[in-house]
């Protein structure tokens, strides 16, 4: 019998069985593929990503470091830059490959065959492939979202909760690849109606793909070409679509003696669909709980850990998703024109920085896009109230429906805002939370407008002004039905 089993050895399966045969646990990887393997993927390698390692990455592998990055929309780009690196682009192939063979010189074990099921027991799990049945303490699934095997712990998701993608890998030379992208990662906010398109440089090829919502993302593979005609490619290219979860969602990741990890669990970034970073570390975290715990608390340690890793940046990922995708043209169109914004927006790529630090930042400008696309509605704020927009410090505490806490605030002048206040702030003057049954019964709603004014009613949203001045502004905005409409999408949208 074994100590652990993994099935799947991408990112997330090769970190777990690393982790474990290090601390001399037996393990056995179960692999469906020989590698190296195909795997579509843009192959962006975050600095969090390659910050989890404990080995150097080889030359060969690392094709291309990054240090800036373009948002493309409509007709108008904007472009950041660091003088440090972003990310490197990898070839997937090769990169798990490496990655496997870290694990096997750490003790791990390697067989080739397809797993078609498993039986959890009381003091063990059995392992069935088309041949042959492998007993273990415990089991890892990292065998990707599409593989059935993590239906056992989890509900199947609907299509509203993941993403699906589509990429292509076109052959160019060096020399013109640099020409044209200088280095850079080229991403398109109106490549696909709820999702991005992107142009990465690699060593020898561009990887061009798209990828979006799937409940929302009709037409995958028409869209994918009028894509490549826009960015000037013109060939027949052969395209591979794939099935990304949206991580946020709040899925059960374990059982007793089997855990979830990486793209099974559903650990992706749900506002770009990165999924490296939560593959390798959700397989560490995956291996030093069945190390660390007693077997009636290596779930629970396993989903604690997860949560405490990451689990508040995805939060803040999906509520920035959420908050973009209800009024693309506004937003993305206000955005390609303000170049802090995207500089703010790398650091967290370059693990600098959180997505919540980036919402702190990123909320009040969010705040000023409504302001200024509201066709003057500001204008009917009788006089009395008018003094209160000419220089006034506003707090904003935002509690989303898991618990987590954004605070950030700015100076408002003359119904701008002149400075974002840094580092959160502890007394705030406007608080809004929402229960997610108040949420979902106002989406289902023929009428959101009355449903949330019942709902606050009822308690289920609360808007509460702390100071007579953020009263009598939250009297005159839900007042109206615009501005009530407005003041909803820039919290809940």
């Amino acid at each position: 019998m074994y100590d652990l089993l993994v099935v799947g050895a991408g990112p997330a399966g090769s970190s777990a069985a690393r982790t474990a045969a290090k601390a001399g646990l037996d393990v056995l990887l179960l692999e469906k593929e020989s590698f190296p393997r195909y795997k579509p993927c843009g192959g962006a390698l975050s600095d969090r990503a390659i910050s989890c390692l404990d080995f150097p990455l080889p030359e060969d592998i690392c094709e291309r470091t990054i240090t800036r990055a373009r948002v493309h929309f409509r007709d108008k780009f904007v472009e950041g830059y660091k003088g440090y690196r972003l990310t490197t682009l990898v070839t997937r192939s090769k990169f798990d490959q490496f990655l496997l063979q870290k694990a096997l010189e750490a003790g791990s074990n390697l067989i080739t065959q397809r797993v078609q099921g498993y039986k959890e027991k009381e003091d063990h799990v059995e392992v069935l492939t088309k041949t042959d049945e492998y007993q273990s303490r415990f089991l890892v699934v990292s065998s990707g979202c599409q593989n059935c095997l993590k239906d056992g712990i989890q509900e199947r998701a609907g299509r509203d909760q993941y993403n699906v993608s589509i990429v292509a890998e076109i052959e160019e030379d060096d020399e013109k690849i640099e020409e044209r992208l200088h280095g850079s990662l080229d991403f398109y906010f109106d490549a696909a109606e709820a999702g991005y398109g992107w142009i990465f440089p690699h060593r020898g090829y561009y990887s061009v793909g798209i990828g979006g919502q799937a409940s929302r993302l009709e037409g995958l593979r028409g869209t994918m070409q009028n894509f490549l005609k826009k960015t000037g490619f013109k060939g027949k290219y052969r395209l591979h679509g794939h099935k990304i979860p949206m991580g946020g969602t709040s899925w059960k990741v374990a059982s007793p003696r089997v855990l979830l990890a990486g793209d099974s669990a559903g650990f992706v970034d749900p506002f770009t669909g990165e999924g490296i970073y939560y593959a390798l570390r959700s397989g560490q975290i995956a291996a030093q709980a069945i190390l660390e715990q007693d077997l009636a608390d290596v779930s629970k340690t396993y989903e604690a850990m997860c949560k405490k890793d990451f689990g508040e940046e995805f939060s803040y990922a999906l509520w920035m998703l959420k908050s973009l995708d209800a009024h693309r043209e506004i937003i993305f169109g206000a955005l390609v024109q303000n170049e802090d914004v995207l500089n703010n927006y790398l650091e967290i790529t370059a693990a600098k920085k959180t997505y919540k630090d980036f919402a702190e930042r990123f909320f009040p400008v969010l705040i000023q896009i409504y302001v200024d696309s509201s066709d003057g509605k500001i204008d009917k704020v009788p006089k009395i109230l008018k003094g209160f927009w000419n220089r006034e410090k506003i707090n904003i505490k935002l509690i989303l429906s898991n618990g987590s806490v954004l605070r950030t605030g700015c100076e408002i002048e003359n119904a701008k805002i002149a400075r974002i206040v840094e580092g959160g702030l502890k007394h705030p003057t406007i608080t809004v939370v929402a229960t997610d049954s108040a949420m979902r019964r106002i989406e289902s709603s023929n009428d959101p407008l009355s449903a949330l004014q019942k709902e606050r009613q009822l308690g289920g949203i609360a808007i509460i002004g702390h100071s007579l001045g953020a009263k009598l502004k939250l009297d005159v905005l839900l007042s109206s039905t615009e501005a009530l409409w407005s003041f909803n999408d820039i919290f809940f949208g």
